[in-house]
């Protein structure tokens, strides 16, 4: 069976903790599948936001799209409780003058995990977005 995106609203996914909040662009939309609409820091560093899946998943690719995000590292927590993350990816992304990063991040081997934790420690601006996020995977039985 071929991964899907298991980032979703309708999947079950929820967007459980956020750094920043405005109602005009709330995390919600970093997994509403819309590139129009994005999740908007408020200014300091780091930001994070913690995504949680329906159960535990198997994970080969995380896509992320962004705009201003310098640096930022992806964790993970098989526990039902969002708590003992551990960093899988660290990453400085590359400058793109206010238009939108595209980054992919393959697994070299199959990711288990709960919840994962997007932490951006550096921008490249005073606020940065999110504004898509599509994590490939499936539940695993």
């Amino acid at each position: 069976m071929a991964m899907q995106n298991v980032a979703t609203k309708s999947g079950g996914s929820q967007v459980t903790l956020s750094t920043s909040y405005d109602h005009n662009y709330p995390p919600e939309h970093i997994i509403d599948g819309n590139v129009e609409t994005f999740w908007m820091s408020t200014g300091m560093y780091p930001q994070e936001f913690v995504l949680t899946f329906p159960s535990l998943m198997s994970i080969g690719a995380i896509r992320v799209q962004t705009t201003n995000v310098r640096k930022m590292s992806i964790e993970k927590c098989t526990k039902i409780e969002a708590v003992d993350f551990e960093t899988v990816i660290d990453k400085v992304f590359e400058y793109m003058d206010g238009h939108l990063q595209n980054e992919e991040f393959k697994m070299s081997s199959s990711l288990q995990t709960k919840h994962l934790r997007f932490v951006v420690q550096e921008g490249y601006d005073h606020f940065i977005s999110i504004h898509r996020l599509n994590v490939l995977g499936e539940a695993i039985r």
